[in-house]
């Protein structure tokens, strides 16, 4: 669980009525997906009648005398009060009584913070008409979420340790009519093909965790994974979904809403929400399922989630492909691509196996269970059928599709002609980790050859040289790109690719967009590696469509092609992976009117 993120819709101006659910905050952040803050011991901003945009102060109650316990009673689903205050230092009891139908607890997540930090505190599961009173040390000053973990995503409330700077951060003003538009958020390339008059820039959302993963749903709103902070940065946060939806097409959020996953749980009356079980890489919508890789140390999931009939509503776990990696191993379970299968109800899911080694052969094979129950080979990609009888899941014809490959991170398939494109990232220098020993690179099967043939891409012995363009050993399949400097500007950390919007003008309504993470913990000028490039469709020639070095992106790695608009989700502006309240942005590019 995670402490409160606050998910920026980016106007200062009034929200619209009815436009989201949520605690508006002075400067028009807005606090999403958490409730109605009351106020006990300390003001609270409220939202205003019918969802405006206005706030007042509320009035608050003078704190519990020492002493005595807070209570706070669970209801079907939420908290009252749904915010509460204390000092640092002191030691607090909680008096949770449930007064629904359901089993509820109330548990405070503080561990993560720093060394030292006090524990979390998580109260008994009580069930209907129950008590519970837990007592817990105040951690340091800061904002931090209490959940009940039968309803994690419904019933979140805060907790404000008095001294922590709770203000709204600022947002970019939008134009106000009559006036002129507000500058682009984000620069384009200055690459003479480019020609910035013909496209708009736009912060679609702001201040998201970890952004990660995106996908457009049948109405044209935008699901994205985000990631909240668990303690240890990204790869140990846990995953959850957002619908973002822009009503009047501006390219700004207009509303952002949390979307469920519920799941039958043993003992459980009636499905339970539950989140992700790690940070969400990437996740690939077909025939009404959604599948992800969710990521935490040691292991990957990949996730299989059945959509709802209407976007918004919850989805339901079908099922999960659980990877176990071994101590230390360098890269895990990333990239998913999706097609459908041979037969009515079933869907092919692709997805790579990392190398446990940098510039060796890994002879690990990596356990893999649940839907699936095989030894899997690494440096390698795979395919699984999912077949689909409405009401669950199962897999048939696992096989291996490719070997050869370092870490695969991303695949997608050509929208035109079926072929599957692989990202791979190069080895490093045994002297200079960050100095790549080859380039990055993006490999072709041709769809006629896809689980009939495997061809072996040549790692590690075969690539092209980073510095120099020359190709290094004859045992595989050669790139058809390999990403080198462009006039000394470099690319490093190859991320998720997509194919151009087909709307965009020419000539990039064709050819492949792919972002860059960079390096590792850096961003803005401090991050000289992470530019998302255009490569033309004869793969034959690339620019920086948005340069390397901008100041304000951290780690491009995810990215949406839908049909008029990219979407450019940036992991953390500010670089480190390490954050505990990251401010994670989307952008969407998109052709001027």
């Amino acid at each position: 669980m995670a402490t409160l993120h606050r998910y920026r819709i980016p106007s200062t101006d009034a929200a619209r009525p009815g436009s989201h659910r949520g605690v508006v905050a002075p400067g028009g952040s807005t606090l999403v997906p958490w409730k109605r803050a009351v106020g006990l011991g300390v003001a609270t901003v409220l939202a205003g009648a019918a969802g405006q945009g206005t706030f007042a102060m509320a009035a608050s109650p003078s704190a519990s005398p020492p002493g005595t316990a807070i209570r706070v009673e669970a209801r079907d689903f939420s908290f009252e009060p749904g915010s509460l205050d204390a000092d640092p230092g002191t030691s607090v009891s909680i008096e949770l009584l449930n007064v629904g139908a359901q089993p509820h607890n109330i548990a405070f997540r503080f561990a993560g913070e720093a060394e030292g930090e006090v524990p979390d505190a998580v109260g008994a599961i009580v069930a209907p008409a129950g008590s519970d009173l837990l007592t817990f040390d105040v951690p340091s000053p800061g904002t931090y979420q209490f959940v009940c973990d039968v309803h994690p995503l419904d019933m979140t409330g805060t907790l404000v340790v008095r001294g922590a700077d709770t203000s709204a951060a600022p947002v970019r003003p939008t134009a106000v009519p009559g006036t002129e538009p507000p500058p682009e958020p984000l620069a384009l390339g200055a690459d003479p093909r480019i020609d910035p008059s013909k496209f708009v820039v736009t912060e679609f959302a702001s201040g998201l965790p970890y952004p990660a993963g995106m996908a457009e749903l049948p109405d044209g709103s935008l699901l994205a994974s985000t990631n909240a902070f668990t303690g240890g940065g990204f790869i140990e946060s846990r995953g959850k979904l957002l619908r973002i939806v822009d009503e009047d097409g501006d390219g700004r959020a207009d509303s952002i809403d949390p979307v469920g996953i519920v799941r039958r749980v043993a003992r459980a009356r009636v499905p339970v929400y539950v989140d992700l079980p790690g940070a969400v890489v990437q996740m690939r919508r077909a025939a009404g399922l959604l599948v992800l890789s969710s990521r935490q140390a040691n292991r990957t999931q990949i996730v299989v989630l059945r959509e709802p009939l209407v976007p918004g509503d919850a989805f339901t776990w079908l099922g999960v492909v659980q990877l176990e990696f071994p101590e230390g191993h360098l890269h895990d379970t990333y990239a998913i691509a999706l097609r459908p299968g041979p037969t009515d109800g079933s869907t092919e899911v692709y997805f790579n196996v990392g190398s446990g080694l940098d510039s060796e052969v890994d002879p690990t094979r990596i356990e893999a269970s649940g839907l699936i129950d095989a030894a899997l080979m690494t440096g390698s990609v795979y395919r699984m059928t999912l077949i689909d009888d409405g009401e669950s899941i199962g897999v048939t014809d696992l096989r291996l599709v490719a070997t050869g490959l370092r870490n695969a991170a991303a695949m997608a398939f050509h929208p035109d002609s079926g072929d599957l494109y692989i990202q791979d990232n190069g080895m490093d220098s045994e002297d200079d980790p960050d100095e790549p020993v080859n380039a990055d690179e993006l490999n072709v099967i041709a769809v006629d050859r896809l689980g009939i043939e495997v061809p072996d891409f040549g790692h590690p012995d075969q690539y092209v040289a980073y510095r120099t363009g020359e190709r290094v050993g004859t045992t595989g399949e050669m790139p058809v790109v390999a990403f080198q400097p462009i006039d000394g500007s470099e690319a490093q950390g190859a991320a998720e690719f997509t194919f151009a919007p087909p709307g965009f003008p020419a000539p990039f309504d064709e050819g492949i967009f792919i972002g860059f993470h960079g390096t590792y913990q850096e961003g803005g000028l401090a991050n000289g590696e992470n530019p998302v490039l255009w490569v033309d469709p004869d793969m034959s020639s690339m620019l920086e469509f948005i340069p390397n070095g901008a100041p304000q992106v951290g780690h491009p790695d995810s990215l949406l092609a839908t049909q008029d608009s990219l979407y450019v989700a940036d992991l953390q502006p500010s670089g480190p992976l390490t954050e505990r309240s990251p401010e994670g942005v989307i952008y969407r590019i998109s052709p001027r009117r």
